[in-house]
């Protein structure tokens, strides 16, 4: 299977990885660690792309082999960065209407940065998921 799994613990191991980096992030925003730990928040990002995508292999497994490598690619990729734009719409629905002081986004370039980290994540998992079908 992707990454040595099985079909069914391929989409288990994301899940539960999501789960857990959303219930940090519940943490971490709660007692306002990004702001003493502003690499925090780029890390959990990065993680959150690498999350996406590999939520996404099993996902899409019969088409890998019908499509290029260059649409595989995009498709992880792309997928991180759908669900990264979703969520700094999140996160701005939270700062305009629950934290309405204006200090939870932390701007436009924090959101570009955010948004980056979430398709570097994502581009990692595309990269390896293409390295190891080469070397099948």
């Amino acid at each position: 299977g992707v990454l040595g799994l099985s079909v069914s613990m391929n989409i288990q191991y994301p899940i539960i990885v999501g789960i857990l980096l959303f219930v940090l992030n519940v943490i971490f925003t709660s007692f306002n660690v990004y702001v003493q730990m502003w690499a925090l928040d780029i890390l959990m990002h990065f993680l959150g792309g690498i999350t996406v995508a590999w939520f996404l292999l099993p996902c899409f497994k019969k088409e890998k082999n019908r499509i290029s490598k260059f649409a595989w690619a995009l498709l992880l990729v792309g997928g991180g960065a759908l669900v990264g734009v979703l969520w700094e719409c999140y996160e701005w629905t939270l700062d305009r209407f629950v934290f309405t002081d204006g200090t939870f986004m932390g701007g436009l370039d924090d959101t570009l940065l955010d948004l980056l980290m979430d398709i570097c994540g994502a581009s990692v998992v595309a990269l390896v998921s293409l390295k190891k079908n080469r070397e099948n």
